[in-house]
């Protein structure tokens, strides 16, 4: 008993530990040529949100409001980054 209670908090928490590091995605606005510009915040670098998949907005209001549809793409950008997938180029401190 006392060790299936303990193996399920080890799995409860190692669920919140991989939910965090899944939405710990950080999303920027600045000004581009005096317009919004969404951008993902990795690494200290910004990369815009439309230069790593057509499908993503450039402002945070669209994002929002297609957030079902652009949240998984834009996770999905975000790994690409990470993982060493995305020209640094792209990127701008």
């Amino acid at each position: 008993m006392f060790m299936s209670v303990t193996n399920y908090l080890i799995d409860y928490f190692y669920d919140l530990i991989n939910l965090y590091q899944y939405y710990n995605m950080k999303l920027v606005t600045y000004l581009k040529n005096d317009h919004e510009q969404l951008a993902l915040l990795v690494n200290g670098n910004l990369y815009d949100t439309d230069s790593l998949h057509s499908d993503l907005p450039m402002s945070m209001s669209m994002f929002l409001n297609y957030w079902d549809d652009v949240m998984p793409l834009a996770l999905s950008a975000e790994q690409r980054i990470k993982e060493g997938m995305v020209r640094s180029s792209m990127a701008f401190p």
